[in-house]
């Protein structure tokens, strides 16, 4: 019974949402990266991802710090190419610059992937009417195989499971970025809920919370950073 009980609490803190969140399970996929389902929320609450049983959710109000990000990304006329390590919903497709911006999505989990493309329950990908591209496999060896000086940003939203890949976030991964990424471009970390791998980052970082977590700010030259000191980013 003991052990029963101990696996009925693992079940519950590892794979599914918290009560909180409670709403009709629309699909739920286990496999070797880990758990997700999609859940309808009561009260016509909108659909939501879990990844490991913790929602994927951004926030894209008009002050938080991804919409700082894409504020800035406005700037110029020079088509853009976006690099987003972990999929989620593809919701990151609705901060569109039409036939000016496209995506490459670097998803280690396919089960992510399926549910947000081809499942029917988030519908960002094809609404937003963005070009997308989905690299399925582990994020650091397929920037790898990427041109060199291909990306005008890389966003690091990969940290919502409950296993982090700190690898991501190495100096050496740092370096292989460098080499993909344009002259004058930033790297942008969603660190969610998990701040303890800002102690990984030795490099100046500016940083902004939003409802869901911290970001941070990484190879800003000084017209960046007063860009993003000027809205709240410290």
């Amino acid at each position: 019974m003991i052990l029963l009980g101990a696996i009925l609490v693992f079940y519950s803190s590892f794979l599914m949402p918290p009560l909180s969140y409670m709403g009709r399970t629309l699909t739920h996929e286990s496999n070797f990266y880990g758990t997700v389902s999609a859940m309808r929320g009561t009260d016509g609450a909108p659909t939501t991802m879990f990844i490991d049983g913790r929602p994927r959710q951004i926030d894209r109000s008009e002050s938080s710090p991804l919409s700082d990000i894409f504020t800035y990304m406005e700037r110029g006329w020079r088509v853009q190419t976006i690099a987003v390590f972990g999929m989620g919903t593809g919701e990151m497709n609705c901060y569109r610059k039409p036939w000016r911006r496209e995506y490459d999505y670097f998803e280690i989990n396919p089960a992510v992937a399926d549910m947000a493309e081809i499942s029917g329950h988030f519908d960002y990908l094809k609404a937003c009417n963005t070009p997308f591209n989905v690299l399925i496999g582990n994020p650091l060896l397929n920037i790898q195989k990427q041109p060199d000086e291909r990306y005008d940003l890389l966003i690091i939203d990969a940290f919502h499971a409950k296993k982090a890949p700190k690898e991501l976030l190495s100096y050496t991964s740092l370096g292989i970025y460098a080499q993909k990424m344009k002259d004058n471009t930033f790297i942008a970390v969603n660190f969610s809920e998990n701040s303890d791998l800002k102690a990984l980052i030795t490099q100046p970082m500016l940083q902004k919370s939003d409802a869901y977590g911290s970001w941070g700010l990484l190879n800003l030259n000084q017209r960046q950073l007063d860009f993003f000191q000027k809205r709240g980013w410290e």
